[in-house]
């Protein structure tokens, strides 16, 4: 649904959405509702839907919890953060506009910093948003650190763009081989009608020339036979009148 602008990026991007990179996104409830009657009956596990509908224009939940409603509503712009502070959704980029609330509630208050500095955290604080460096390490608007080491190589934005990849190029291969497969039945009927012609050919050849003679013959002898049977079937047919 979306792609980041840079994989440097990545790591912070996956922090802060976490879980959510994995939820379905759904037009409304009642479509969220039939799937999940669907996942039941079919036991096909669990997923967690995000309606549209649940979206507010200003990015948050119906069922945001966040506590301190000024700072939610107050309109953030990168003038109003501190240097070297970058609003996170701006890395981000998405083509279908109806998203726009669903990614301002995922990455809305989510705030590319350089550390976590004391005071540079304060400030973030202070403006009711997340603080999140490059690595992934990130302090929540209460003050909740979140960090450690991350391997890299094991990104799962990186996993699913590969996966999107693979995917791609088994949807071309797959039809590839129909189309190989279609012309592969094509020339095999083609081959199939060449031999048989072949045979033919191959048999009038053989035969000698008086037999050619008594064979062309026989043909029309038959056919002869089959006309004055049919005569004589009308012939019958006028005396019964």
């Amino acid at each position: 649904l979306f792609q980041v602008s840079d994989s440097i990026f990545r790591p912070a991007v996956e922090a802060i959405a976490g879980s959510a990179l994995f939820n379905v996104v759904v037009e409304d409830d009642s479509t969220a509702t039939r799937l999940l009657d669907l996942l039941n009956r079919e036991k096909g596990g669990r997923v967690t839907f995000i309606p549209l509908n649940r979206i507010k224009k200003s990015g948050a939940m119906d069922d945001d919890d966040f506590d301190d409603e000024e700072a939610h509503q107050q309109h953030i712009t990168p003038a109003s953060l501190p240097k070297d502070c970058v609003k996170l959704i701006d890395q981000i980029s998405f083509s279908n506009a109806n998203l726009q609330g669903l990614f301002e509630s995922i990455f809305g208050k989510a705030v590319l910093v350089p550390g976590l500095d004391r005071d540079l955290l304060a400030q973030i604080r202070s403006l009711g948003l997340t603080a999140i460096t490059l690595e992934g390490d990130r302090a929540d608007r209460r003050g909740t650190l979140f960090g450690g080491s991350v391997d890299s190589r094991k990104s799962r934005l990186e996993l699913a763009a590969r996966l999107g990849t693979w995917r791609k190029k088994e949807a071309e291969h797959s039809a590839l081989l129909s189309d190989l497969s279609s012309r592969l039945m094509s020339a095999d009927q083609h081959v199939t009608r060449t031999v048989s012609a072949l045979v033919a050919l191959e048999q009038e050849r053989t035969l000698s020339a008086p037999e050619r003679i008594m064979a062309t013959l026989n043909a029309k002898r038959n056919e002869l036979e089959g006309a004055q049977k049919t005569l004589h079937r009308r012939q019958e047919s006028c005396d019964s009148l």
